[in-house]
């Protein structure tokens, strides 16, 4: 075994203790009153209170007794979720054993076309699933969502899957959610005009994670993030540990995009949330 494979091993260890803590950390907050704030909870997973409204996206919860607690109701802070958004059926980001705990919660599902099938699959009620194309929008407890096509194939080939973006409009702020972005070329991308937040999730290449000089993906990701002219980027996807080290992106990549941005937009401000912390919006 590798140094890195090692680091890796217990990075894992560390964080099947850590994620119930940080489950119940997010569940307080987002029950909580005070400030609209954004809370990732795994790689790139998230609940948000904005605009006065609960939701979340792509959640994954892979820890039996917390799935468990879910479905029986434990964590009082799910019954005020309005709506979650599913964007692509990579398994950190659909996860059925997840839908199926949540089932018998009042939420929507905002679901990609292409994903239909889903949350009929876990036992959510069809009255309460939303289906969702490019161009469409829809408005859940006064909260505007914009869908729009995914960039998640790999630039000029077929590997990758569909994909849903999402631009969340609560009257106050626009949030865009492009979710993993795979090809950078911006002359084919939405153009959803001014954001407050983007949450951009760091890829540089494919098993290119051990490169110490990621390009030409550096430059193209900060190029994107610079093109959809955000007032803020929220930089995520990071320890997805289901990966293997050369593609597992790292706070010391989420680095290297805040100072190539730093360099060329440094009028945008760079977060890279922590699990479990609340970043207020």
């Amino acid at each position: 075994m590798t140094r890195v494979e090692e680091w890796l091993a217990a990075h894992r260890a560390r964080y099947e203790t850590r994620f119930p803590v940080v489950w119940r950390t997010v569940m307080e907050g987002l029950g909580g009153a005070g400030r609209d704030r954004v809370w990732l909870f795994g790689a790139a997973n998230y609940f948000l209170r904005a605009g006065g409204v609960r939701w979340g996206i792509d959640p994954v919860v892979k820890h039996p007794k917390l799935l468990e607690g879910i479905a029986a109701g434990e964590f009082a802070a799910l019954r005020e979720v309005a709506f979650f958004l599913l964007t692509h059926s990579h398994r950190d980001h659909l996860h059925l054993p997840t839908l199926q705990a949540l089932a018998a919660y009042p939420a929507r599902w905002v679901t990609p076309h292409f994903l239909e099938d889903a949350p009929a699959k876990a036992g959510i009620p069809a009255r309460q699933v939303v289906l969702m194309r490019p161009g469409e929008t829809v408005e859940i407890e006064g909260v505007r969502i914009h869908a729009f096509n995914g960039r998640h194939r790999d630039a000029g080939t077929n590997l990758g899957v569909e994909a849903l973006w999402y631009l969340a409009d609560t009257g106050k702020r626009r949030m865009l959610f492009p979710g993993d972005v795979r090809d950078f070329d911006t002359r084919l991308m939405p153009r959803p005009g001014r954001v407050d937040d983007l949450f951009a999730h760091v890829w540089l290449g494919r098993r290119n994670a051990l490169n110490p000089c990621p390009e030409p993906f550096l430059t193209q990701f900060a190029g994107f993030v610079s093109e959809m002219d955000p007032a803020r980027v929220f930089l995520a996807h990071l320890y997805e540990l289901g990966r293997n080290p050369n593609d597992l992106w790292t706070y010391t990549h989420a680095g290297m995009v805040m100072d190539a941005l730093a360099a060329a937009r440094p009028e945008i401000r760079v977060v890279i949330p922590s699990p479990g912390v609340g970043e207020p919006l």
